[in-house]
């Protein structure tokens, strides 16, 4: 009795919907509106802060950090790639390149290895520290007999050295800062381009241009002030941007990619599949509207909040347009069978029967992406944030425009009744009689596969890098791994020392604890470069002492220490680049230069080294390991270990719910084992092509359940009105098969049609996501169709009524 009254309460709401159409869409209209200001605020941001809040000690400690020595991710860095990079012709060129690039407006400061200041006797009265130019040029001309030296004891003329030139690699790096007015996302982007731009513009000695593989910018784009004299640039083969901004600037280029092709794409997909399973095209047109008003509130209120779009964020558009097709496919599907022209009656009737399952369904879903929010880390909460609040709208959108966009859409004219006999209705009578004559065999069959995926799914791994998330095989990623290895790594994070206050670092216990530290963080083999202000110190001081005396790494006193302190002073900075001592001279850093290692081996470097930091540290001395890559690895750390309860916090979320609409125990475990054993398949298809769990595909399994018990609901909804009807078991299941059966095919086609379209994605991310989604989707619509139904016939609900006549 009770159901029957909030049944009649449905209706009255649609029924005043339908009357009211004008009112309903008028008030759509407005909310456009709004959002529409809300989405020209959007923008994208790939900054790292954006991975944790902003009480987080990482964040906080990263912030201390930038605020003493600047970011350690905002260098560009230009590879100069020639077979012998240490000859005169190369040496000219570089520098050319470098003052060229330094006229450039986008940039404040250009770094080369002519630049960094070396230390050198040039007889036994007299020690220099001067910039390398000085002692490769002195009096502007070339000195064969010093670069002679100079390629011969590379190693010994202090590791900055290095951070410019790999002769091995046949590599010399320029180090390029922006300007402070092109350090956001738009600017960084637009210099990247412009740079790309004018690198290509520079020609060689036979007038062709300099390429570089990696140039992607159109060579309209304006690259330098009026009046730049043209270079040549004899020796230099090739050209290659490279770095922490490049590959951000790239992905979001990237991801502008992806919305503009793959948003309409999934959108075109979906409506094509529909077109042939909805009852015409005025159906197709309602799909439009109501995924046009979805995404429109969901990305303006986004925009409202000020939140951007990261790689995570950026695939939020295809899940809403899925969602939206699919919640809008069942009441069309339902407003098919009562007629071309129903009364608004039979039409309001028609939306109240599909909205106890959609709401069902809507909070199931919602309950998966919310299973993410139980993951600390603040990029993923924004994901999981607009997709709930999205599917919370697209159901909304579902259940208020779209009766009053039915009532005012009307078909042209009424089609003549035919039978169906399209293929998708064969099927489904044919499934019917199956599953009432095999249920055992269909259990049978359907848990061996759930079996080997399980016994699949042991071998999945835990694995990430920094840089998986692009195509292995993509421009971007080849140039990475190339650049990664001219550099000695990428990934920077450095270990910050703090003296006590009122003291400076340049005293002998400090200064002694950091080479204590830096020969420690040589000897880790993940660690490609480490850069320490003491091995500036150590060389100039090594040349100060007689040979047979050189004994102690520095000064023995703190005032002798302070003297050849200010003597490295005079010749200007430590290293072109390097900014290694705070200017309150509190606090120095030692500057890491890490491969892109596996995630797990990566936190345990970092654990090691944050051990080694505790034996060191002291009460006057404070030593934090910190950086970009020290945020990234924390932010995989905390999303790895929260994956277990984030997959067991949707899991009982969704019993939850099927308890709480489904209250008899078999139902309920039914329910549950037709969609866990999906997501068993999930992880045994992961692990047979090798896809490991890390923060792209995460996701997956929250998204896989919530989408996957849909389907679910809408036949335990059937099979509960014709258990009522006094049918038993297998003839309710059958008979909810023909009843829900197409609408549970349309949305899952609805909704692997729209994922299907990320495997075009120019990330590996997303690429991973449609493909697993894609799967996931596949596998809960056989178990939906087979394994409950059959499961409910087998060992359902107790007969309790006697059979209608």
């Amino acid at each position: 009795m009770a159901e029957q009254g909030r049944f009649s309460v449905m209706e009255a709401w649609f029924g005043w919907v339908l009357r009211n159409r004008t009112t309903v869409l008028g008030c759509g209209l407005l909310l456009l509106v709004v959002s529409g200001f809300g989405l020209r605020t959007l923008d994208i941001d790939f900054a790292i802060e954006s991975f944790f809040s902003h009480e987080n000690q990482h964040r906080q400690a990263f912030a201390d950090y930038t605020r003493r020595f600047g970011r350690d991710d905002d260098a560009i860095l230009v590879l100069c790639q020639a077979p012998e990079v240490l000859t005169f012709p190369f040496l000219e060129a570089y520098d050319r390149l470098a003052s060229d690039l330094a006229r450039l407006p986008m940039l404040r400061r250009v770094d080369s290895l002519l630049d960094v200041p070396v230390a050198y006797a040039p007889d036994d009265m007299e020690i220099r520290i001067r910039p390398l130019r000085e002692r490769l040029f002195p009096a502007g001309r070339p000195d064969p007999a010093a670069l002679a030296t100079f390629a011969a004891d590379l190693s010994l003329d202090g590791p900055f050295l290095m951070n410019y030139v790999n002769p091995k690699e046949g590599t010399a790096l320029l180090v390029l800062r922006l300007a402070e007015d092109w350090s956001d996302n738009r600017g960084r982007q637009e210099a990247v381009q412009r740079l790309r731009a004018h690198l290509a513009s520079l020609p060689h000695p036979d007038t062709a241009p300099l390429t570089h593989p990696d140039s992607t910018s159109p060579t309209s784009m304006p690259v330098a002030p009026a009046g730049f004299p043209t270079i040549t640039l004899p020796g230099i083969a090739t050209l290659t941007l490279a770095g922490m901004p490049v590959a951000r600037a790239d992905g979001m280029v990237m991801i502008q990619n992806d919305q503009r092709r793959l948003l309409p794409l999934s959108l075109a997909v979906t409506l094509t599949v529909l077109f042939f399973v909805l009852n015409g095209f005025r159906d197709i047109v309602l799909v439009v509207l109501t995924t046009a008003f979805t995404l429109a509130y969901t990305f303006g209120l986004m925009g409202w909040l000020g939140w951007k779009f990261s790689f995570l964020t950026s695939v939020a558009p295809v899940i809403l347009v899925t969602t939206g097709t699919t919640y809008c496919s069942h009441p069309l599907v339902r407003l098919g069978k009562v007629g071309p022209h129903p009364d608004p009656a039979r039409q309001a009737q028609a939306f109240a029967e599909v909205l106890r399952p959609l709401s069902q369904c809507a909070i199931t879903t919602i309950v998966g992406f919310g299973s993410l929010l139980t993951i600390p880390v603040t990029l993923v909460h924004q994901f999981a944030f607009v997709s709930a609040l999205g599917v919370a709208i697209a159901f909304a959108v579902a259940m208020t425009l779209l009766p009053a966009l039915v009532s005012w859409i009307r078909p042209p004219r009424p089609p003549a009744p035919q039978p169906r006999h399209d293929l998708l209705h064969r099927l489904l009578n044919r499934l019917h009689p199956f599953v009432r004559r095999h249920p055992g065999g269909i259990l049978v069959t359907l848990s061996a596969v759930v079996l080997v995926g399980g016994l699949a799914a042991t071998r999945l791994q835990i694995r990430a890098f920094v840089f998986d998330d692009f195509r292995p095989d993509s421009p971007l990623m080849k140039t990475i791994r190339q650049a990664e290895k001219a550099c000695h790594g990428l990934l920077p994070l450095a270990v910050l020392v703090e003296a006590a206050p009122g003291e400076t670092v340049l005293r002998h216990r400090y200064l002694s604890k950091v080479a204590s530290i830096t020969a420690f963080l040589r000897t880790m083999p993940e660690v490609g470069k480490v850069d320490s202000p003491t091995d500036f110190l150590m060389g100039v001081w090594r040349l100060l002492q007689p040979e047979a005396g050189r004994t102690a790494p520095f000064p023995p006193d703190d005032s002798a220490l302070a003297a050849l302190f200010r003597l490295v002073l005079s010749a200007g900075n430590l290293g072109a680049d390097q900014d290694f001592i705070a200017r309150d001279l509190g606090a120095l850093q030692i500057k890491i230069r890490l491969f892109d290692v596996e995630s797990g081996r990566a936190a345990a470097f970092i654990d090691r080294v944050r051990e080694r930091l505790a034996v060191f540290a002291d009460a006057s001395t404070t030593l934090r390991l910190t950086g970009t890559t020290v945020m990234i690895q924390e932010t995989y750390r905390q999303t790895i270990t929260s994956f277990l309860t984030s997959l067991g916090f949707v899991i009982a979320a969704t019993f939850l719910v099927v308890v709480l609409f489904h209250r008899d125990p078999r139902l309920v475990w039914w329910a549950m084992a037709g969609n866990l054993g999906p997501l068993v398949c999930v992880f045994g298809f992961m692990a047979t092509l090798d896809v490991p769990i890390k923060i792209s595909t995460i996701t997956i399994f929250g998204i896989a359940l919530g989408l996957a018990v849909d389907d679910t609901i809408h036949f335990l909804t059937a099979f509960r009105a014709q258990k009522a009807r006094g049918r038993s078991n297998r003839e309710a299941a059958g008979r909810a098969i023909i009843r829900t059966g197409r609408g549970m095919v349309v949305s899952s086609l609805a909704l692997f049609a729209g994922f299907l379209v990320l495997l075009f994605s120019e990330f590996e991310a997303q690429y991973l996501i449609g493909l697993m989604l894609c799967f996931s989707i596949t596998a809960a619509l056989v178990f939906d169709l087979a394994f409950t139904p059959a499961g409910v016939a087998v060992w359902g609900p107790r007969d309790n009524r006697p059979p209608s006549p």
